[in-house]
């Protein structure tokens, strides 16, 4: 008779004990979504120095028409069926040895033509509240890594203009911006011009 009583009882413990694990189990993996959820969908830590949330910097690239036009390629005596093909626009962080954090992938759309200047557009995505260095360019953003100087777009005489290449100790050159974004998006812009290299 006690057999059966002390099985009845070690039933009974055991059930008891299945339950509460059961219960605690839940409980935990609850507790668990609940941690994960916040961890996920709340704000991230903040990073010093990491810039906020992107924000939309736009401008045009300007080229005097008196330059006259790209050429299609190297000792190539025929303008380029787009002009804006060569022209680039890439952002830049100081703080950080000059890394490129963006840059135009895509061709440059044409602007609008006010009869003096070649326009061409860009729009990239930046991070806001952090101060970066904008540079505008030709024949790739792989360039400001190498330093390079293609002579077709810095020296040679372009198509068409009446002032198609720079003298003797000048190139084609477009002068950076530091700049800042904030809560609204910002506008640059950049103009093509003879700077002097070599005071020979």
């Amino acid at each position: 008779m006690n057999g059966k009583i002390d099985k009845q009882i070690t039933r009974k413990v055991i059930s008891i004990a299945c339950v509460l694990i059961i219960a605690l189990a839940a409980v935990m993996n609850a507790f668990g979504q609940k941690t994960i959820s916040k961890t996920v969908g709340g704000p991230r830590p903040y990073i010093p120095n990491a810039g906020g949330p992107p924000q939309e910097l736009t401008g045009v690239i300007r080229i005097p028409k008196e330059f006259g036009v790209v050429p299609a390629g190297p000792g190539v005596n025929q303008a380029a069926a787009l002009p804006c093909f060569p022209f680039f626009v890439a952002v830049m962080d100081p703080g950080n040895k000059n890394k490129v954090v963006a840059y135009t992938e895509n061709l440059l759309e044409p602007g609008r033509d006010d009869g003096i200047f070649y326009t061409c557009k860009y729009s990239l995505k930046v991070p806001r509240d952090k101060n970066f260095y904008a540079v505008a360019g030709m024949g790739g953003v792989s360039q400001l890594a190498y330093d390079k100087r293609w002579a077709t777009y810095t020296t040679d005489a372009w198509i068409g203009g009446s002032n198609n290449k720079p003298r003797r100790g000048y190139e084609r050159s477009f002068a950076g911006k530091f700049f800042t974004l904030g809560v609204k998006p910002m506008y640059l812009r950049f103009d093509l011009t003879y700077v002097q290299v070599n005071p020979d």
